[in-house]
């Protein structure tokens, strides 16, 4: 499957295969891959000011079938950074950081019988993959392509968890602070 609609000129494809399984290695039938990622200048298509992508660039879902393997390829997504001079620029100097996210690709994925998986995969041969602004780095999630020619491949596997019922197949409903009201003040 493509995921790019609007071809960058000179950038690498990026071509992806894998499998999700269950907590016991079983192959997760019927699940739905989500995937999106940015383009080759850092931009989402819903939010590119340029307004050049089309509004589902770099952004499919994936049916599984029995044997619980996906593959597609796209155009190498590229690192991105906050707006250089802003406020959360500024904020992240002050606190002697930067504002770079590594080129990553993010992931829901979903099936009968499973929690759903909300993740993202960081390249990790980015100048920026161990120091991810976000936090959104972790170990097992850097997958380093095999890059031939103009062509990088990466072979990366998901394993879900069970439901515990009906309920639990869908995104988190872990327990979160109630924020509470807070009072109104007049102004003069």
């Amino acid at each position: 499957m493509n995921l790019s609609v609007d071809e960058d000129e000179g950038t690498t494809v990026l071509h992806m295969t894998g499998s999700v399984t269950g907590p016991d290695g079983e192959a997760v039938e019927n699940a739905i891959v989500h995937v999106w990622h940015a383009n080759s200048k850092g931009w989402y298509s819903h939010f590119d000011p340029t307004a050049t992508q089309t509004p589902f660039n770099n952004r499919r879902r994936i049916k599984l079938g029995k044997d619980g393997r996906y593959a597609f390829h796209s155009k190498q997504p590229s690192g991105y950074s906050v707006p250089p001079g802003g406020s959360t620029d500024q904020l992240m100097q002050a606190l002697g950081r930067h504002g770079n996210r590594p080129a990553h690709v993010h992931f829901f994925i979903e099936a009968p019988g499973y929690r759903t998986l909300t993740t993202q995969i960081n390249f990790g041969d980015d100048p920026f993959a161990a120091d991810d602004f976000a936090f959104g780095t972790r170990e097992g999630l850097l997958p380093v392509p095999s890059r031939q020619g103009d062509s990088a491949y990466i072979q990366f596997d998901f394993q879900m968890q069970r439901a515990a019922d009906a309920d639990d197949e869908h995104f988190s409903s872990r327990a979160r602070a109630e924020a509470e009201p807070q009072p109104k003040t007049e102004t003069a």
